[in-house]
């Protein structure tokens, strides 16, 4: 009678056991449905409205088309503007040198003309000016040989160009450096004769006229030019006649200061003075020191 008993009470435990887990579970789903009553519908919005979202109009990682331009063209420059529109000026189609200039608008992918150079130009360069104006220098008119020692202002806010100072030498397939000090670096290239030059001269936008500077220890043309932090510019490979490739590298120096910390202590008050500035010089240093650009006329170097 005994285990009787104990079976029953067991037995009457275990079903209350498994109605209590039944009710809860009931009682959780129903909970459950009431909540997701209250947020499918800002949950539906809110999909809807990133579907309507695109971050970016390519797929990550690949390209997407857009707007063509209006003339098919090789050897121009792309100049990003101040108000985020992209200026192309020149170049050539398969026979001719061209003039036309267009204007791409990244809010609507698309192309617009604008005015056309003042003379037809490829292989040239087109350096942004610390006042929104796109200074154009050199290139070529006639294909395949000649070279140009003209030079041109873009002005974007009201769409024209206008002549500015000629180059001392007539040059092509030459880099163009925006300085710390608002000039302009144009170095190596070739000549009409097909010779590749050694020389270079500077900008300044505020006489508008070129003056000689430093040559390069090597002539080359289709080289690069870029500028470091030091406010020096570094020169990079190209080629010599025949497509003959360059190897070497060559450092400027645009003459300004450059205050240099050792060790995190701060520059002493007397710097030691560095080379001639306006020079090229031919680089091998195996390491290079940090500097701020402070716009001086004479380098300087500083050190413990």
């Amino acid at each position: 009678m005994g285990i009787l008993m104990r079976y029953f009470i067991s037995l009457t435990s275990y079903v209350r056991f498994r109605t209590s887990r039944s009710v809860a579970a009931t009682t959780f789903c129903q909970q459950t449905q009431h909540i997701s009553k209250w947020f499918a519908f800002p949950l539906v919005a809110l999909a809807a409205g990133l579907s309507l979202v695109r971050p970016c109009a390519a797929t990550p990682f690949q390209w997407e088309y857009t707007g063509s331009l209006k003339t098919a063209r090789f050897h121009h420059t792309a100049t990003l503007l101040p108000d985020g529109r992209v200026l192309i000026a020149g170049g050539e189609d398969r026979y001719d040198a061209l003039a036309s200039a267009e204007l791409y608008d990244p809010a609507t992918g698309t192309w617009s003309d604008t005015a056309s150079l003042s003379t037809a130009r490829d292989s040239h360069t087109a350096t942004l000016l610390p006042n929104g104006k796109v200074l154009v220098a050199g290139g070529r008119e006639s294909i395949p040989v000649g070279s140009l020692a003209s030079a041109e202002l873009y002005d974007s806010a009201t769409g024209t160009w206008s002549l500015t100072g000629n180059l001392n030498t007539a040059r092509l397939f030459h880099t163009a450096t925006l300085l710390p000090n608002g000039k302009v670096l144009v170095a190596g290239g070739r000549d009409a004769h097909f010779v590749e030059l050694t020389s270079a001269e500077l900008y300044d936008p505020a006489t508008g006229t070129w003056s000689v500077t430093g040559s390069l220890n090597i002539p080359r043309k289709d080289h690069t030019a870029t500028l470091l932090p030091s406010g020096m510019v570094l020169v990079t490979g190209g080629a010599l006649r025949a497509k003959v490739p360059l190897a070497s590298a060559e450092l400027y120096d645009p003459g300004i200061v450059v205050a240099t910390k050792v060790d995190g202590r701060a520059a002493p008050s007397t710097p030691k003075r560095t080379k001639s500035p306006s020079t090229f010089m031919r680089t091998s240093l195996t390491t290079a020191a940090r500097s701020v650009i402070i716009p001086f006329a004479t380098p300087l170097l500083v050190s413990a």
